[in-house]
């Protein structure tokens, strides 16, 4: 920003222009929203919006604060700080993808932003800030689930999985109400047999399988059911 709000009445403002930018974002995607829509949607000025914001990716960068400031309440909501994994991964993982999808179906410019992280020609790095804080939480929670696992292998499932995850969240606040829940359960299947083939149990006959139809990981040390999906 362009400066710091110091009275109540700006700050009122510079809210009121996250909103419209978020409308904005939601109804024609990053790439076609323009900084004179936004001020129109707000109804104020172009000199006015360009007071507080020079430009959309400074614009872009204070709304994607709002959605990291609750995507960390909400994760610290769902995961806690237990050293110990104790519920069963399916669980969590339900609760994760459902959390997300309730945070995109009330802020739908979310899920337009991390669209707008891959959008070809001209990304939105605050698109890019969010998927970034996503990736993170994955490999925290891989790397807690899952002890002992390759870097290299454990970024690469995160991958998929944000991949898989952001697809999901892409369409689903566009979605009627009476196919969301589905489409979501849907999803948290998918997640889920991922990870129950990338991570079977010690006993799973694919690790003594010379061609499996998906090769496991084995995390070193070895334990078994690390993912913990069967648990």
């Amino acid at each position: 920003m362009r400066t710091a709000p110091r009275q109540q009445r700006a700050r009122k403002r510079i809210e009121e222009l996250l909103d419209a930018a978020a409308e904005v974002f939601d109804e024609l995607g990053y790439e076609r929203a323009t900084t004179s829509l936004v001020a129109e949607r707000a109804g104020v000025s172009p000199g006015t919006f360009y007071r507080w914001f020079p430009d959309k990716p400074t614009l872009a960068d204070a709304l994607a604060e709002r959605y990291l400031e609750e995507l960390g309440a909400m994760y610290q909501s769902l995961l806690g700080a237990d050293d110990e994994p104790a519920e069963p991964a399916a669980e969590l993982i339900s609760r994760v993808i459902h959390a997300l999808t309730a945070l995109v179906t009330e802020h739908p410019a979310f899920g337009a932003l991390l669209s707008s992280a891959i959008a070809p020609g001209n990304p939105s790095a605050a698109g890019q800030r969010l998927r970034d804080d996503m990736n993170r939480q994955l490999v925290a929670v891989l790397d807690l689930r899952v002890p002992g696992l390759d870097p290299a292998d454990r970024d690469r499932v995160a991958l998929v999985l944000l991949d898989v995850a952001l697809t999901l969240l892409s369409t689903v606040g566009h979605l009627p109400p009476d196919q969301r829940e589905a489409t979501t359960n849907e999803y948290v299947d998918l997640i889920v047999c991922y990870l129950d083939v990338k991570f079977p149990a010690e006993d799973d006959p694919a690790w003594d399988d010379p061609n499996p139809r998906v090769r496991p990981i084995r995390p070193a040390p070895q334990i078994g059911n690390a993912a913990g999906t069967r648990r």
